[in-house]
């Protein structure tokens, strides 16, 4: 077909070129169509057995007032999940934020992953070095993207570096080294350590309606979802740690907590109001793209 266009291109002048122009204008726009289609369908496919991981949201529905959910929530029912439902096989704890970081004499504030010893236990990346059953098994441990390896030690065999996170009076030791994740992912686990013991005093950890930071769970079963999806949405009530059922009712209404795969959180989080992307308009380039030929 090309190969025809070109010799004819001579007998059509003018009217030939242009044919070809949008020919390859058309391909063009299909092709930088496609490849946003395919980045933003493909958040968080790195992680493995990303079907089998889920987050937890909130879901407000006072009466009277405007529902609404939120990938942010109270850390109350976490002890409580894998007694409740055997089904769940790890329930994880995670709170991202941006933190100062001191190597030697340099000191910066970066986004920092704080978060429960089993954490590569739900989201089992890749590690380039250490040891994934000892990563996190304590405090004063830190787990470094490839990157971060880099940026603070200027190479990725960092394992047994010190660093200190957080204005923590001790100093971190660097347990291993993850591989770099894609830029197509919605939480940055570049930094990763464990939750000072502190910190399971503060008011997360024991009241509802504290939005500090995720709830991830590992099902394997996946038969078992839809049950375990039933027995959360009352679970505010059902665990009402220092809360009175009366400030339960008040806070959620109808609601409870909800379960939102984490191939589809980059696209629920846009929904909500909280990052992502919206599908509509990734569907709608998707279709731009195909009518571009």
């Amino acid at each position: 077909m090309f190969a025809s266009g070109f010799r004819n291109l001579p007998r059509h002048g003018l009217y030939g070129a242009i044919n070809l122009l949008g020919l390859g204008l058309g391909v063009a726009v299909f092709l930088t169509m496609m490849l946003i289609v395919r980045y933003e369908y493909g958040y968080d496919s790195y992680v493995p057995g990303a079907s089998h991981i889920y987050q937890v949201d909130d879901d407000f529905r006072p009466a009277g007032r405007a529902p609404y959910q939120s990938s942010y929530v109270s850390f109350v029912p976490v002890p409580f999940m894998e007694k409740d439902f055997p089904e769940i096989s790890q329930a994880v704890r995670v709170v991202e934020k941006p933190a100062p970081v001191r190597v030697g004499d340099v000191l910066v504030r970066d986004r920092v992953v704080f978060t429960d010893r089993n954490f590569l236990s739900v989201f089992a990346l890749p590690l380039l070095e250490g040891d994934r059953a000892t990563a996190l098994d304590g405090p004063g441990k830190v787990v470094l993207s490839a990157s971060m390896a880099r940026k603070y030690f200027g190479t990725v065999h960092a394992v047994g570096r010190r660093m200190r996170i957080d204005n923590s009076g001790d100093e971190s030791v660097v347990s291993a080294i993850m591989a770099e994740p894609p830029p197509n992912a919605t939480s940055d686990f570049r930094i990763v350590t464990v939750f000072p013991s502190s910190w399971l005093k503060e008011w997360p950890f024991n009241n509802w309606g504290s939005q500090w930071g995720h709830v991830w769970l590992r099902i394997d079963d996946a038969a078992a979802v839809p049950r375990i999806a039933a027995g959360l949405h009352e679970y505010p009530y059902r665990h009402p740690g220092n809360w009175k059922e009366s400030l339960v009712r008040f806070t959620y209404g109808e609601g409870g907590l909800v379960l939102v795969p984490l191939r589809a959180v980059h696209f629920h989080n846009a929904s909500i109001g909280e990052g992502g992307a919206s599908r509509r308009l990734i569907d709608i380039l998707g279709l731009v793209g195909v009518a571009a030929l």
